[in-house]
């Protein structure tokens, strides 16, 4: 396995940046900010990869797969995490659904930090499986935690989704209303 070497002071800063209005899902700032954090140091692959997520959410998939693809073709062998998180997005995009779980699968294996969590989760809903999705994925991963991880509600819709595939209406419905109140919300990703 690769060993990962940290990214230039300059290009982490420019990430720490992107990271923050990601997390504030001001996507389109994000995007450019994480994409110029990786311009900056084209080792820095995780911030290409949620360059490529943030360009994708803007609706401009067409960028995010130009960005992903020049980060993941750059030269120095990957470490497992960014290796199996950029195929993973790269295979979302692709509309691969197999790849992109096995690759999300991989990401977990690496690290049990939340984000990699949540894509474990995700992957495992794209196919269909809602059990295993609900044993990656509990309330710490949603609990309070440091920086853009916050405040990203869009994690709150993946998991009531998994009650509601298993017909558990009123788990669906708890996970719900504690998304709204934590994040006094209406309607939006919740």
């Amino acid at each position: 396995a690769a060993v990962s070497n940290p990214p230039s002071l300059e290009s982490y800063m420019e990430y720490l940046l992107g990271a923050d209005l990601y997390g504030d899902q001001r996507y389109s700032e994000a995007a450019e900010h994480l994409r110029r954090a990786w311009e900056m140091d084209n080792r820095h692959v995780r911030a290409a990869v949620f360059g490529a997520i943030a360009f994708a959410y803007e609706g401009r998939p067409s960028t995010a797969l130009a960005l992903l693809t020049a980060a993941l073709a750059a030269g120095e062998p990957l470490p497992d995490y960014e290796r199996n998180f950029g195929h993973w997005f790269l295979a979302f995009l692709n509309g691969d659904r197999a790849n992109a779980y096995r690759s999300a699968m991989g990401v977990l294996k690496v690290t049990q930090h939340p984000v990699s969590r949540m894509i474990a989760g995700w992957a495992a809903r794209e196919m269909h499986r809602p059990k295993e999705m609900l044993k990656v994925l509990d309330m710490s991963v949603l609990g309070p935690g440091p920086g853009w991880w916050n405040k990203f509600t869009p994690m709150w819709d993946i998991m009531p989704g998994a009650y509601h595939a298993l017909q558990d209406d009123w788990a669906e419905l708890g996970m719900a209303l504690t998304g709204r109140a934590r994040f006094q919300i209406g309607r939006a990703h919740v």
